[in-house]
């Protein structure tokens, strides 16, 4: 399994949230700490800001050697290990870090060790890196034309549908 299978899975399962890939945690020029999560998210609530960071292992080696995911809980709530299925066990996760498997056919992923919530503070500099870096700004002829499109794509559709419905 790569990590772009798993990467496409945990968009999967966050299709509804905010979902960002290779989240640098601040400004790249002279930031001497920038760190890069495999995938941060915020997911979309209003009651409940929560942000969860994931780092994918795809070798046992490379999570046995990992020491710099400390690095990265304080940009976010909840943090998780994401692996093949079996490849890390829940009691080899320490600390408030959680643990997610993906099926053998890395459509799925479970949780195997929920990650522990930590009432911290987000740091402005990764909310303002995923704003200029991630974020695309519409203008509202750009957003009225896309309307427009969409309204012409389903009545095509329904057509379409209604062909079929009688052929």
């Amino acid at each position: 399994m790569t990590a772009e299978t798993i990467l496409q899975a945990l968009k999967n399962r966050h299709w509804k949230d905010v979902f960002i890939s290779e989240c640098k945690t601040g400004p790249t020029w002279f930031n001497h700490n920038l760190r890069k999560l495999d995938a941060w998210v915020m997911p979309r609530s209003y009651t409940n800001f929560t942000t969860i960071g994931y780092e994918i292992k795809i070798s046992k080696s490379d999570f046995k050697r990992d020491c710099k995911w400390l690095e990265y809980l304080p940009y976010c709530h909840q943090f998780y290990f994401v692996c093949p299925w079996g490849l890390i066990q829940p009691d080899e996760v320490n600390g408030d870090a959680g643990l997610c498997w993906v099926s053998k056919n890395g459509k799925r992923i479970y949780i195997k060790k929920r990650a522990a919530y930590r009432d911290i503070e987000i740091p402005m500099d990764i909310l303002i890196h995923v704003l200029m870096s991630r974020v695309v700004v519409m203008r509202p002829d750009e957003l009225a034309r896309l309307n427009s499109e969409k309204v012409s794509l389903e009545k095509q559709l329904t057509e379409i549908r209604e062909t079929l419905k009688y052929a």
